[in-house]
This record gives structure tokens, C-alpha cells and sequence, in this order.
């Protein structure tokens, strides 16, 4: 019994140190080990337009949205976002490894360009990814809707990608289908596969009773999703920054 307490003890310690070490690793001077997933081959400005170097092999799906990185950027995926210079949406695959994209978004000092780099968090080539969000969704900065929460939904599902696991906006733990879902089943949902946790608001000020008790399973909730981010080495990022990520 001493032995099992003792490496029980060990098992925390070890546990400890690697949420705080990768704590210190996504905060380092706001570092990021994502890789660009492509890059543009061409681009036509007069039909906003352009072609990249992704296609069905690498299981690309027509829907999906990328964000457009200078080709001089500072890394893919950072919490500084001003390297993104555009961003594009699929429209049809045109072959093994080559795609037609449509230019949703560009700036006109900074158009897209050949040999451009792109990236979306959903997308990885011969990969099916996960992602888990909590909070209120809300795109314009004003409450939380199931609009915008079924846009997202729709969004993460048009590139082939997952909902593992979702805190909605009554604040119930739910599967990408709805169904319920337990606090304890965040230790198998969340794991090293999960790409993400998309991190929405959290409001605290009210004065309706109804609103506070929601916010507060919110709040609970939250605090056990990012318990299993740390856990499992996963990056909690913000509903914007995600969004500025795919492009949306």
C-alpha cells in the first residue's frame, strides 16, 4: 500500500509538470508549432480566383476555408493574427493534389499572391480531427444564439472534422449530436487527438437568477474541459482567433 501511495504521489508530480510545462510552451513569446497545410500555385484577381496545391488525395473537401499567411510570416496559428493576409473557401477538386478556391477576403494592399501559405486548424492531411468548445458562440459579439453555434457546427463539419465534446449555451455538456453527457466523460473525449478547445465567452454580469445558474455550470464546466486541455497537452484558443484561423 506504501509502494502505491508512493508512485501514486510520483504519477501527480510527473502530471503537474508537464500541464506547467506546456504552459510555458504555448505562452513563449506566443510560439507556434503549427505548419502551414499548403500553399497557392495561382491566383487570378480578375475572377477572385485561385488554385492551391491540395486535392482529394490529401482529403480535401469542397467547403472547406483556409486562412492566407504572407509568405515572410511569423509562424502559422499564432494568437497574433497579422500575418493573415486573406482568406479562401474550396469550391471544387480538381485533382489528386490540386484544388479551385474562391477569394472570400483579401487586403488591397496585400493581395494573394502565388507560393502564398495557408492553414486551417480543422485540416490535416489523411487525418479526421477533433475539437471540443465551451461558452457562449457568438460571432458578432453580442449573446451567445444556437445560430451561431449551428453555424460553427456546420463549419467544423464541412471540413470532415469533429465536435467531441460541447458545453451549449444553457450550459449542458453534450456530444456533436446533442445527446448528454457527463463531466467524468471529459477524460476520454478530450485526448491527444483533440486538436483544440475553442474557448467562447463567459458572461458573469447579470442580474437575472436564471442566467447566473447557467453561467455558473458554464464556469464548472469550463474549468473541467481546461483541467483535460492541460492534461493532454491540447491549446485552448478563443472562438475569434479560431475563426480568424479557418477564414471564416
Amino acid at each position: 500500500n506504501r509502494q502505491v501511495e508512493s508512485l501514486q504521489d510520483e504519477i501527480r508530480n510527473w502530471r503537474l509538470s508537464v500541464v506547467n510545462l506546456n504552459r510555458r510552451l504555448f505562452k513563449q513569446e506566443d510560439l507556434s508549432f503549427e505548419r502551414a497545410d499548403g500553399v497557392l500555385t495561382f491566383v487570378d484577381q480578375a475572377r477572385l480566383i485561385c488554385y492551391l496545391n491540395l486535392g482529394r488525395e490529401d482529403e480535401l473537401q469542397v467547403g472547406t476555408t483556409f486562412s492566407v499567411y504572407t509568405k515572410n510570416n511569423n509562424g502559422v496559428g499564432r494568437r497574433n493574427t497579422e500575418d493573415i493576409k486573406g482568406k479562401i473557401e474550396i469550391v471544387s477538386l480538381m485533382g489528386a493534389h490540386q484544388a479551385e478556391a474562391r477569394i472570400v477576403q483579401q487586403d488591397l494592399g496585400r493581395p494573394l499572391a502565388a507560393e502564398d501559405p495557408i492553414y486551417s486548424p480543422l485540416f490535416a492531411s489523411g487525418q479526421k480531427l477533433e475539437v471540443a468548445m465551451v461558452g457562449l458562440i457568438s460571432f458578432e459579439g453580442v449573446d451567445g444564439s444556437d445560430k451561431d453555434r449551428d453555424e460553427l457546427r456546420r463549419l467544423i463539419a464541412a471540413t470532415g472534422a469533429r465536435v467531441a465534446a460541447q458545453v451549449n449555451g444553457v450550459g449542458a455538456l453534450t456530444n456533436e449530436d446533442g445527446q448528454p453527457l457527463q463531466p467524468q466523460d471529459l477524460e476520454t473525449l478530450i485526448t491527444e487527438k483533440t486538436r483544440f478547445v475553442i474557448d467562447g465567452d463567459i458572461e458573469s454580469e447579470t442580474e437575472d437568477t436564471v442566467r447566473k445558474a447557467i453561467y455558473r455550470k458554464i464556469t464548472t464546466l469550463h474549468e473541467a474541459m481546461a483541467k483535460q486541455a492541460d492534461m493532454k497537452g491540447v491549446r485552448i484558443i478563443s472562438l475569434s482567433s479560431f475563426l480568424e484561423y479557418i477564414g471564416y
